[in-house]
């Protein structure tokens, strides 16, 4: 075999190859295989509720003096020493005092601010926010004294655009960020007719908030 035949050999070789090697990527098939995964989360119920532990309320201290002008009196008899003056002070001509609630005759009315917020996690969403306290509650002062106690009576919760009720039942949650909080107050009234000592008075009121 001259160099020629040699030559043409070889690049016959080469060509073969090629075309074997194309041949046997052609005919090499692709496997696949597919699955479907179903995918479950599930997102619980969010209600927060923010509300202060304690409430101290401090009525104010009273210490008030009342000048009523001039005591004039004459000395009638140097035996018993009597006088014959004005009548003095009498029930319905002592001053009354600016301590509207303390005597009893009307109660004290107050309004606790902000005192409790609620959020939730839907946006659109609504709570029940109701507020409740034992029957016939009353304050009780540290030695659980039953002669002296504080009434409490027209306890309601109340928050902007509502009417104040023990409990309202559409409250906006708006979401879970604190900016988006519903703020609301406490109402009560006080009646002290049967408080005779000094001193501090407690119970316990429980506000609940329930996701509808």
């Amino acid at each position: 075999m001259n160099i020629k035949q040699t030559l043409r050999s070889i690049a016959l070789g080469t060509v073969l190859l090629a075309a074997g090697v194309s041949t046997s990527h052609a005919v090499v098939a692709v496997t696949t295989a597919t699955g479907n995964s179903n995918v479950s989360v599930s997102v619980p119920s969010v209600i927060i509720l923010d509300y202060f532990d304690n409430i101290n309320i401090s009525l104010p201290e009273v210490q008030e003096s009342h000048g009523h002008g001039a005591y004039t009196a004459q000395l009638v008899s140097w035996a018993d020493q009597t006088v014959n003056g004005p009548e003095g002070l009498t029930t319905s001509n002592v001053t009354t005092p600016s301590t509207n609630g303390l005597d009893g005759t009307n109660t004290i009315d107050l309004v606790l601010k902000n005192t409790w917020a609620v959020r939730g996690l839907s946006t659109s969403g609504t709570a029940t926010v109701s507020i409740s306290q034992p029957t016939a509650f009353n304050l009780k002062n540290a030695n659980n004294d039953v002669l002296s106690s504080i009434a409490v009576s027209n306890i309601k919760i109340q928050t902007t655009g509502k009417t104040a009720s023990s409990s309202i039942n559409d409250v906006p949650l708006k979401g879970i960020p604190k900016a988006n909080a519903t703020l609301g107050d406490v109402l009560m009234s006080l009646n002290l007719k049967d408080t005779v000592l000094a001193g501090n008075y407690t119970g316990t009121l429980t506000i609940t908030a329930v996701a509808n």
